[in-house]
């Protein structure tokens, strides 16, 4: 039986799809290694916790049992394409923590960095994050006078979102805002394009696991805030 070809919009879907996951996993895997090591041994220099996720991230492709099925279908299973939100949070992860890339190999060995500061302030788009995940998934389930989530399939609801995003990157406080507006650029640009599998624009920017994430990243202490002099356990610690 000869294979049916599948159209040229499933191919960049596809491969979309699993670049986008590629980023996804290794940033998780990158991020959980690096707390592992400097909460442990502090002596795994950067290139070594690179290549250490490399094999894992490229793992996730090797058939299991019982299904005989790689962990990566799973995942297309649960969210197909990762989305705009959870795109960014492992780029933004990877520049964090990796060298440059053309410097791996040359550049001299970089220790993991101390556990108080693998945790990245608090900033305007973790905010924006939280509270739309707040916003649209209680009221997505009905918990609400009104349902947020139906408003993504209106195509005006594109138009302001993009329109919000050009007006962020206006704006001349470009270091708070320049993530934000990346974010509602990226994720309308992914629904415009057909790179999302829903039409709904807010499946495009925001998806269960990023949001997870931001809800987290509120709860989480900061490093900026534990380190400050006026905390309330450093003020008790200081006049003991």
């Amino acid at each position: 039986m000869n294979n049916i070809p599948l159209p040229t919009h499933d191919i960049i879907l596809n491969a979309f799809a699993t670049v986008g996951w590629v980023i996804v996993i290794f940033a998780t895997v990158l991020g959980v290694l690096n707390r592992a090591s400097a909460f442990f041994t502090r002596t795994l220099a950067t290139q070594q916790l690179c290549l250490l996720a490399g094999i894992i991230t490229g793992a996730c492709w090797i058939p299991t049992p019982p299904s005989d099925l790689p962990l990566i279908t799973y995942l297309h299973g649960l969210l197909y394409t990762p989305s705009a939100a959870l795109l960014l949070i492992g780029i933004f992860s990877l520049m964090r923590r990796m060298p440059t890339p053309f410097r791996l190999l040359q550049q001299p060995p970089r220790l993991a960095t101390p556990r108080t500061h693998l945790t990245a302030p608090l900033t305007p788009w973790h905010l924006a994050l939280a509270i739309s995940a707040i916003i649209l998934y209680p009221t997505a389930l009905g918990l609400g006078p009104w349902d947020a989530y139906r408003y993504g399939y209106f195509p005006i609801s594109s138009v302001i979102i993009a329109g919000i995003g050009v007006l962020l990157w206006l704006w001349p406080h470009r270091p708070a805002a320049g993530p934000i507006a990346l974010w509602l650029t990226l994720g309308v640009g992914m629904r415009q394009l057909g790179l999302c599998e829903s039409n709904n624009v807010w499946d495009a920017l925001l998806d269960p696991f990023a949001a997870c994430w931001a809800i987290f990243r509120l709860w989480a202490p900061h490093p900026h805030i534990l380190n400050k002099p006026h905390n309330t356990f450093n003020a008790i610690k200081h006049k003991k």
